[in-house]
């Protein structure tokens, strides 16, 4: 499915802090505590224009459908020498299961290789966060590594699989 990344508006906000407290969310994911007014700070923080890219910045846009957040996307560890950035994204709990992820993914690729130049994206997965891993997997990201040990999720040390892919081995959807 094509989906169209959009900025998101504030109003949204409340909903995706929501989906910080999502139990498969929190085993997986080492979200950085704070409250509601600081995570709406940080999410009003970033970009969305690509010709922002080397601002310092990082970026994040939404997947909609109608009215409904489907899922968010994002650019961060932007290296303008090196041409690389991370990307990472969730889908909203009660949309998963539906290809929304793989969708959101392949269109932010899409997306950056097509529109910067950047030669090379990286995602950074939970070991044990298997969805995240096929929803990389399918778009053609090759596992690099292991790092081990590396997350701290609600305390427990966790390994991490090191996702990459490289702007010529990108074939979309």
């Amino acid at each position: 499915m094509n989906y169209k990344l959009e900025k998101i508006p504030t109003e949204y906000f409340s909903e995706i802090y929501k989906w910080r407290q999502d139990p498969f969310a929190v085993k997986h994911n080492p979200f950085t505590p704070c409250d509601f007014k600081k995570f709406t700070k940080l999410m009003s923080s970033f970009e969305t224009r690509l010709e922002k890219l080397y601002s310092g910045n990082d970026f994040k846009w939404g997947i909609f459908s109608e009215e409904d957040l489907l899922a968010i996307v994002g650019l961060s560890s932007i290296n303008k020498m090196m041409k690389t950035a991370e990307i990472g994204y969730q889908v909203n709990p009660k949309m998963r299961k539906r290809g929304i992820g793989t969708s959101a993914v392949n269109n932010l690729v899409r997306l950056i290789y097509k529109e910067t130049d950047l030669r090379k994206l990286i995602a950074m997965v939970a070991f044990e966060n298997k969805p995240s891993c096929k929803i990389l997997e399918k778009l053609g990201f090759k596992q690099e590594g292991l790092l081990r040990k590396h997350f701290l999720i609600g305390g427990k040390e966790v390994d991490e699989r090191i996702y990459g892919l490289l702007k010529g081995e990108f074939t979309s959807l």
